[in-house]
């Protein structure tokens, strides 16, 4: 521990001397590439622990480090310490190379996302809801984007702002993007410009694209409310299974189940759901049968 300490604060191995290093933490990312893969995975939980070091240099170097071990993040360490809400976590990061959010637990939530792929939903959702600081909030549902888009879609509505129109472009998938999109429309022209922009650079279909943006306009009524149903209220997508259902949500929180009708014409019908199978849904995110 006191090596790797060291290694940290970048005064021992080949690039000790500060001259020699491009970044203070190569002596630890060349010192991990000789390691075993047992090896490795006790010095993820070395850098792990160190993420709650005093010295916030080392605690800033440690959670920058554990990409260098990404293949041996265990997330049930990583979601204990998270649990424990230290107010360590809390700290401002040291301005290292590397460093790209506010806080130490910005920096480590981010890589449990990227890292750790299947985390249970729940977890996830209590998580972030027991983050009382609409801000740091915001922050760390944007992590979610790559790994646990069902969650975005399900949220974006109550957590995201119209600031967070590069969330759209960073979605996989057209159905998800639209749902998004439908979420906090209308959109101001400038996030609208960024999305057209970013999923341009993507490849994205330009019809794609039109249709997205037809939706962030609040300018397409196909794509903007349950099908059929005769009902003013603004309504969002908030989960789904592309071409089979769809289910939306509206402002004093009632759901609308739309469902695609077999057969060779895609025809869909929606209904309303009741108090008890609106709970079953949130709770399970299973559809009525």
């Amino acid at each position: 521990m006191d090596v790797l300490r060291k290694r940290l604060l970048g005064v021992e191995g080949p690039y000790a001397d500060i001259r020699d290093a491009i970044d203070q933490l190569d002596n630890v990312k060349l010192w991990v590439r000789g390691l075993g893969a047992s090896d490795k995975q006790q010095t993820f939980q070395s850098l792990l622990s160190f993420v709650m070091d005093e010295n916030a240099e080392v605690a800033t170097a440690a959670v920058l480090s554990l990409d260098y071990v990404s293949e041996h993040f265990d997330s049930k360490l990583a979601i204990e310490m998270l649990d424990a809400n230290d107010a360590r976590l809390y700290r401002s990061p040291v301005r290292l190379n590397g460093v790209c959010f506010g806080t130490i637990l910005e920096e480590l939530f981010s890589r449990l996302c990227r890292y750790c792929p299947k985390i249970e939903r729940n977890w996830i959702e209590q998580f972030l809801l027991q983050t009382d600081d609409p801000k740091l909030r915001n922050s760390l549902f944007c992590f979610l984007v790559p790994n646990y888009s069902s969650t975005v879609v399900y949220f974006a509505h109550h957590f995201l702002h119209h600031q967070n129109a590069p969330v759209i472009v960073g979605l996989s998938t057209h159905w998800e993007r639209l749902a998004v999109a439908s979420a906090l429309r209308p959109w101001p022209s400038e996030s609208i410009d960024r999305v057209r922009q970013g999923l341009a650079l993507k490849n994205i279909n330009r019809l794609d694209i039109e249709a997205i943006v037809r939706v962030m306009r609040d300018d397409d009524a196909f794509l903007t409310c349950p099908s059929g149903l005769q009902d003013n209220r603004q309504w969002w997508m908030i989960a789904g299974e592309p071409f089979c259902w769809t289910m939306w949500e509206t402002k004093d929180g009632s759901l609308a189940y739309d469902v695609i009708q077999p057969g060779p014409a895609f025809s869909s019908t929606s209904r309303i759901l009741t108090k008890l199978e609106a709970e079953l849904f949130r709770k399970h995110r299973t559809v009525p049968d």
